[in-house]
């Protein structure tokens, strides 16, 4: 067993994720690199977990593909404004180049798949390509995966699920799945690719570390980390211990 402040010392790094890795609007800097789909885009090196990583593992490299309002299936045909390029596939599609290179890669799910209600299909699909508008959750899981593998077969892969969120969502809607129900299908495919899965789903727990809980607040929106709840989730990942 290693933590995993210990294997990502001086290591290249590639994270994908949603918002909360790209780092939400208010919390964004360095923005280094613009998106050809969108030129008001920009992905980046972000704050959060991402820098407080980095300050502690000092990373060789840092390649940061995450995507605010980001799904892991290309869900267009259920809301055409989550674009293209916000989808998992297509993240990995166009980032060959530094998975190549990398050392760790993170992969850390966001709630968007669970807010647009994304079908979970079958564990068995895949996509037919990272362009494809009305894919399953397990169709764009196992393109991604399968993407990554190819390009890197001996890359550390690291995937951290969902956590907890207390925002109200549209109350009028009907909600058929539960974000439990999505963290089960992360856990089902990490362990169908062999994937390390880190389990975030009760780190922030409700309703204590929300607004107007009796813990420390861990987000003031429900949703996004504040500053106490990105050094909670990244001591938690510095002191996470794997078989590796």
């Amino acid at each position: 067993m290693a933590k995993l402040k210990d294997l990502l010392k001086n290591k290249k790094i590639v994270f994908y994720g949603d918002s909360i890795t790209h780092n939400w609007e208010k919390y964004t800097h360095d923005l280094v690199l613009t998106h050809p789909e969108d030129p008001d885009y920009k992905y980046g090196l972000g704050y959060g977990h991402v820098k407080m990583l980095n300050d502690v593992c000092h990373f060789k490299s840092i390649d940061n593909f995450a995507v605010s309002g980001g799904c892991y299936a290309n869900c267009m045909d259920i809301n055409p404004n989550r674009a293209t390029f916000r989808h998992f596939p297509y993240q990995v599609t166009h980032s060959k180049e530094a998975l190549e290179k990398a050392d760790v890669i993170f992969v850390m799910f966001g709630t968007n798949d669970f807010s647009e209600q994304v079908p979970f299909g079958d564990y068995k699909d895949i996509a037919k390509d990272e362009n494809q508008t009305d894919m399953t959750f397990y169709q764009g899981m196992n393109f991604g995966f399968r993407k990554i593998k190819e390009a890197n077969p001996n890359a550390l892969i690291l995937v951290v699920n969902c956590l907890n969120r207390m925002v109200d969502i549209e109350a009028n809607r009907t909600f058929n799945y539960s974000l439990n129900e999505y963290n089960l299908a992360i856990r089902h495919i990490c362990n169908i690719y062999k994937l390390h899965l880190i389990d975030v789903s009760n780190l922030f727990v409700i309703p204590d570390n929300f607004v107007g809980g009796k813990g420390v607040t861990y987000t003031d929106d429900g949703l996004h980390p504040n500053n106490e709840g990105y050094k909670c989730f990244t001591e938690f990942l510095l002191n996470y211990e794997i078989d590796y």
